[in-house]
């Protein structure tokens, strides 16, 4: 085996007794961990590209509503395990305006008060007097685990959804070229950027959900 530090150091491993418990094994496999010692923390969002961070200022209502709305919708609330953690799923927990705005996305709406202004006029979320906002219908039949979600929600989804590729490697400005490109087609859910696992590389490809199944023919 090669060492962690990329050396050609070896390292010993005694194999297991033949008539060793689970114990013994699990004894095995500790003190195998402790000779490697502490393994170095590998920080993969620093492989997504796209920059948020470049978007214009805007106080745009309309997109203020598009962007916060898409959050909560049912194409990806019950996939997206902060959002749902801090909603606690379909008990539908109002969440401050502010945690929202605080996204990357969401940052270049500027002032404050315009974010607030637009979702009170959202038909599909309701903010409270704290200037927190949730569903006005909550989610329903949701697992609380979000892995469980998307596996549930993949047949849903497949019969208005397309795969895509060729999108070569992924640069600053990826996401918003990507979306920019399917918007002659009609309204979408979702439009997501496939990736590899844990690395979070970009695959090239890209799974798209349109608004119905029509729109998706």
């Amino acid at each position: 085996s090669v060492a962690s530090n990329g050396s050609d150091a070896k390292e010993t491993v005694q194999a297991p007794r033949k008539d060793s418990t689970p114990q013994d094994k699990l004894a095995d496999t500790r003190r195998r961990d402790s000779n490697r010692g502490p393994r170095p923390r590998v920080n993969y969002q620093d492989n997504v590209k796209t920059n948020f961070e470049q978007l214009p200022e805007s106080s745009d209502p309309d997109e203020i509503r598009k962007q916060v709305e898409f959050y909560f919708s049912d194409s990806n609330l019950p996939l997206d395990k902060f959002l749902f953690d801090q909603v606690g799923g379909s008990k539908n927990k109002p969440l401050p305006i502010k945690v929202i705005h605080s996204f990357k996305r969401m940052r270049h709406f500027q002032p404050y008060s315009a974010v607030v202004a637009a979702l009170k006029d959202s038909t599909f979320l309701d903010v409270t007097e704290d200037e927190e906002i949730k569903r006005k219908v909550p989610l329903v039949d949701v697992s609380d685990d979000t892995y469980q979600n998307a596996q549930a929600m993949e047949d849903k989804t497949i019969p208005r959804s397309i795969y895509a590729k060729g999108f070569g490697r992924e640069g600053p400005s990826t996401q918003f070229d990507i979306e920019a490109f399917f918007a002659p087609y009609g309204p979408t859910n979702a439009i997501r950027l496939r990736r590899t696992y844990p690395e979070k590389v970009f695959k090239g490809s890209v799974f798209v959900e349109f608004d119905n199944e029509d729109t998706q023919k």
